[in-house]
């Protein structure tokens, strides 16, 4: 892979680190708002109590899928700076820079990918 192509695929990696980053840390100073038994501290109505449930576990749920993009981002930073970067974790083949263009922190080819997700 060229110098060049590394270097964009990097900073499209730092950028989305620092995107997922501080809308984490929005999403935890927001979680303040809720009071210690789970609901919100300015509730208006007794109907609001299920639609707030669904808001915290749909939150929850997007916080923990965006923290293992987050360290999946990272790791591909790091094989970036150990010169591993673009090498299928699985059949040590190079994936397709269109591939690491789509997704650069992508860990498998694409044979390798359908393989662990059909097992799955």
């Amino acid at each position: 892979m060229k110098k060049e192509e590394l270097e964009k695929l990097r900073k499209k990696l730092i950028k989305k680190r620092d995107k997922i980053k501080k809308f984490l840390e929005r999403a935890e100073r927001g979680a303040r708002e809720w009071g210690e038994s789970g609901e919100r501290i300015f509730h208006h109505h007794i109907s609001d109590t299920a639609t707030d449930e669904e808001l915290k576990e749909l939150a929850f749920m997007s916080a923990t899928r965006l923290r293992e993009e987050l360290a999946m981002i990272e790791e591909a930073i790091s094989r970036i700076k150990d010169g591993t970067y673009g090498i299928c974790l699985k059949c040590s083949k190079k994936i397709p820079l269109e591939r690491l263009r789509a997704i650069p922190y992508a860990r498998y080819c694409i044979k390798c990918q359908r393989e662990i997700e059909e097992r799955i």
